[in-house]
């Protein structure tokens, strides 16, 4: 008899393999320098003009060192710039380069193709029904036991 694999593996290995399609995805589409974290800030950064790094680590639900690190790699790819932010001087401002705009409709194309081949197949009550369940299991994990 076939065991059932546990959700938790389901979910991991659901996430693995879109990042690899979306790795071999930038591959085909030439933009192979970026990894599949930098385009999805990138896709961020272009749809948030403006945003902080902490908003990103919110939205997308990354850790500080994880975004820092990204950041800073789109910025020595020439995809992204700093300024400092005029208002708050400890703040930089996130910029989206020239470079960074130009790759952005092969990004969000990309995207769009993975999640629309993820989902076929699947109806949206399906869909909306199991986002509002991983939700839940993230606050659930968040959640300090007594």
């Amino acid at each position: 008899m076939k065991q059932e694999i546990p959700t938790p593996i389901l979910i991991k290995e659901a996430s693995k393999k879109f990042h690899s399609a979306m790795e071999a995805s930038f591959k085909d589409a030439g933009i192979d320098e970026l990894r599949p974290l930098e385009g999805r800030i990138l896709h961020h950064l272009v749809a948030h003009p403006g945003c902080s790094s902490g908003e990103i680590c919110e939205t997308l639900l990354l850790s500080k060192s994880s975004v820092s690190e990204t950041l800073a790699s789109l910025t020595e790819k020439g995809f992204t710039t700093y300024e400092v932010n005029n208002e708050n001087r400890r703040e930089k401002q996130i910029e989206v380069t020239p470079k960074g705009l130009a790759h952005q409709n092969k990004v969000d194309d990309i995207i769009q193709s993975l999640i629309d081949r993820s989902f076929d197949g699947i109806d949206d009550e399906d869909i909306q029904r199991t986002r509002r369940a991983l939700i839940r299991i993230i606050k659930n994990l968040e959640r300090r036991e007594p």
